[in-house]
Formats: structure tokens, sequence, C-alpha cells
């Protein structure tokens, strides 16, 4: 029986305020989304739905002092480095995609009954 193993360092804020930007990588290196939380690893959990989380096969962690510090360098990665999967700060924000549609569907549908009732 194959097994996998999946070893990372475990990380977390030393001192109150650090935020962590994440990146998730394919098994060829390619980068598939950038995301920040002072929480990472629970962060990560609300992505396990998400159609690219089976590609994901490695993970790089980086800390800064403050949240503000944290998305300046999440934004400039994404302009920068062009993750495959993050929608927001890029060209494509605003576009309805796999892990977009559900939310696209269910605003639409709270946006004509706000017009149903009016």
């Amino acid at each position: 029986m194959a097994q996998r193993i999946i070893r990372g360092q475990v990380a977390r804020p030393i001192e109150p305020g650090e935020t962590a930007v994440y990146r998730f990588f394919d098994s060829d290196g390619r980068l598939l989304y950038v995301g920040m939380s002072n929480q990472p690893i629970r962060r990560w959990y609300s992505h396990t739905e998400r159609p690219w989380w089976r590609c994901a096969s490695m993970y790089e962690i980086t800390w800064y002092d403050t949240g503000e510090d944290a998305a300046a360098a999440e934004m400039l990665a994404i302009r920068s480095e062009n993750p495959l999967h993050n929608i927001h700060c890029t060209p494509r924000h605003g576009e309805v995609t796999g892990c977009g549609v559900r939310a696209a569907l269910a605003r639409e549908a709270a946006r004509q009954a706000a017009i149903a009732q009016n």
C-alpha cells in the first residue's frame, strides 16, 4: 500500500500582528495561488473545495510584521508572479470562473429577488 508523507514547517505568527503571505505550487513548480492570513494553515481549509486544490503539492510561507506589509506583498506577488488561480488584482478580476461561479450565481439570484420585491 502506497503512502504519501507531506512535511512542512509549522508556521504560526510569533508576534501579534504578524501576517503571512503563502503560495501554492503544483508538482512542476507552477504558481497556482497566492494568499495571506495570520493563520495560514487554518485559512487553507477554505481552499480545499477550490478546483485547483488537488493540483497543489508544495507551499511557501513568508511572514511579515504587519497585515499592511503582507497585503502589499500579496498584491505585488499576484500582479508580478501571475498565479494561475488568483482573480483579484489581475486582469481577470470580475470574471466568473470555476471557483467563483456559485458565489456569482448567488449574488445574481439575490439581486433578482430584490428587484422582484420592489
